[in-house]
């Protein structure tokens, strides 16, 4: 007896399980296509772009190889800018001769420069758009829990995440500390990027606010016209102005602007009996 009880119970609750989800709309219905296969034998752990708005770039970091990767969205070609394939360390230098010990969180400052966490190496690096590598935070392959500039600076091991802001700051959840972190790039060029993006926006902010009161100003006239002129029955238009009755001066496509005091308010003629 308590057997199909149960059974009743559980295709009871699987049931109000589906009737709960919550149907696709604008916002979660969604299609999931494949854009890119992993390059060589490695691995995508975090992604980033150059921008959000037509991205140039999109990097990835591979913590099993301990490198970054950069993808020409023109030319669909992939190309490693940071770190050697296979080789963990903590070497800054230019294209082929850095070393990453785990990258795994990525994002892009104002700038374009890429900030990428070396977990494993308790530290954060700066990857430039000509693949410079330097460490931005932090002494690899030290850990603590320490504030201070640059590398006096100490981390956990454990960073998974980061956010890079606007104003040229970026944001660090130092997981095993249980503290969040911001570096703040004192980067003259990266300051200048920031303000000339923000000027961007808001001169794209202003642009559609101007167009839309044209567009409103536009549609109030247009109505204020249409609502002036005026059909009588014997196919006179006439035009009115506000508060008063008649007073045209000039003549219209639709017929002669004349007082609305001289036009007969006449029926129309009868039609001819079919």
């Amino acid at each position: 007896m308590l057997l199909p009880l149960l059974l009743l119970a559980l295709l009871l609750a699987g049931s109000g399980q589906a009737a709960a989800r919550i149907p696709p709309t604008g916002r979660n219905d969604v299609s999931v296509v494949t854009t890119d296969i992993v390059p060589a034998a490695g691995t995508f752990h975090y992604v980033a772009t150059d921008t959000a708005a037509a991205p140039r770039f999109v990097f990835a970091s591979d913590a099993v190889r301990h490198v970054v990767r950069r993808k020409d969205v023109s030319t669909g070609i992939w190309q490693t800018i940071a770190g050697e394939d296979g080789k963990a360390g903590s070497r800054d230098g230019p294209i082929g001769t850095s070393l990453l010990n785990r990258p795994t969180a990525m994002c892009t400052t104002p700038l374009s420069d890429l900030v990428v966490v070396d977990s494993a190496g308790a530290c954060v690096r700066l990857v430039t758009q000509d693949g410079m590598v330097s460490t931005l935070a932090g002494v690899c392959g030290s850990t603590g829990q320490r504030d201070g500039t640059g590398q006096s600076a100490l981390f956990s091991d454990s960073i998974q995440s980061i956010t890079c802001l606007a104003n040229c700051s970026v944001l660090v959840a130092d997981q095993a500390n249980g503290r969040l972190r911001i570096l703040n790039l004192h980067d003259p060029d990266c300051y200048a990027a920031a303000k000339k993006a923000l000027a961007r926006r808001y001169t794209a902010r202003s642009l559609w606010a101007v167009g839309l009161v044209v567009a409103l100003v536009a549609a109030l006239a247009a109505a204020v016209v249409i609502h002036s002129r005026q059909l009588t029955a014997a196919g006179f238009v006439v035009w009115r102005r506000s508060g008063e009755q008649g007073g045209a001066t000039a003549d219209s496509e639709y017929g002669p602007l004349v007082d609305a005091a001289e036009v007969p308010d006449t029926p129309p003629l009868p039609r001819a009996e079919e």
